[in-house]
């Protein structure tokens, strides 16, 4: 799940620019939700994938927003008064660490 943890993150960058990214990044959290029946960590990568859009304002493709959207409610049925918070430390993490990363 690590790597599958990043990819969104570099798929954001330049987004609007590139079509392909778009496409890639439907792809993706298709299978991220898939993944995330197994690994719970999966629904914390799509929750940021929402969160990190909203931060940097970035127009997500509307494929993605209903899966985010179909994962936190999910998330509310089955853990009603808990949610909405961070699904996993690991991804928070994950995401600082990407923001220090120097891809130049």
């Amino acid at each position: 799940m690590r790597p599958v943890s990043l990819a969104p993150l570099a798929l954001l960058e330049g987004l609007s620019e590139r079509p392909q990214s778009q496409q890639a990044l439907i792809e993706l959290c298709i299978n991220i939700a898939a993944a995330s029946r197994r690994f719970r960590v999966g629904k914390g990568i799509l929750e940021t994938i929402g969160n990190v859009a909203v931060r940097d304002n970035i127009e997500l493709p509307p494929p993605c927003y209903h899966m985010i959207e179909a994962v936190r409610r999910s998330s509310e049925e089955n853990m009603p008064g808990i949610y909405p918070r961070p699904a996993s430390i690991g991804v928070e993490y994950l995401l600082e660490k990407w923001h220090d990363l120097r891809l130049d």
